[in-house]
């Protein structure tokens, strides 16, 4: 029996923009529907242009009728877009510690990864979600 999951090397991006005509709807980060597997998100951050305003960021696992809630991240105003402000590291807040030591959000097979603004992005600014996931499997 293996003592640990092995992860295969073909990492997925996530590239997802929140803008104002989302309004506070919900949008796929990634989607799963159709995987026989489950994925794992290793890496996720946001960057945010509102020059203003903080943006509060939901995430849920959605399982084709109703959204779970993983929790709410906080970007400060144009965190990661001005140099000053660094981005936010999603997975810092909202993820689970894996046994390999790794932040982690898990997507299983038929689900998706989805986010939502709680407030409307500014008209012409939007919020960016990026990074990367991975299928996994444990070791037979």
């Amino acid at each position: 029996m293996a003592t640990s999951p092995t992860y295969r090397n073909d990492a997925k991006p996530i590239r997802k923009q929140i803008l104002p005509a989302d309004t506070t709807a919900w949008v796929d980060l990634i989607d799963n529907t159709t995987g026989t597997k489950a994925v794992r998100v290793e890496a996720l951050n946001l960057c945010s242009d509102e020059p203003t305003n903080a943006v509060n960021i939901q995430l849920s696992r959605y399982d084709g009728t109703t959204n779970y809630l993983i929790g709410t991240v906080r970007a400060v105003a144009l965190s990661g877009t001005d140099g000053a402000a660094a981005r936010v590291d999603v997975l810092t807040t909202l993820g689970t510690l894996a046994p390999d030591g790794i932040r982690v959000i898990e997507v299983g097979a038929g689900g998706k990864l989805q986010a939502k603004s709680l407030a409307t992005v500014t008209t012409a600014k939007t919020v960016s979600l990026t990074g990367w996931y991975m299928k996994f499997e444990a070791d037979a």
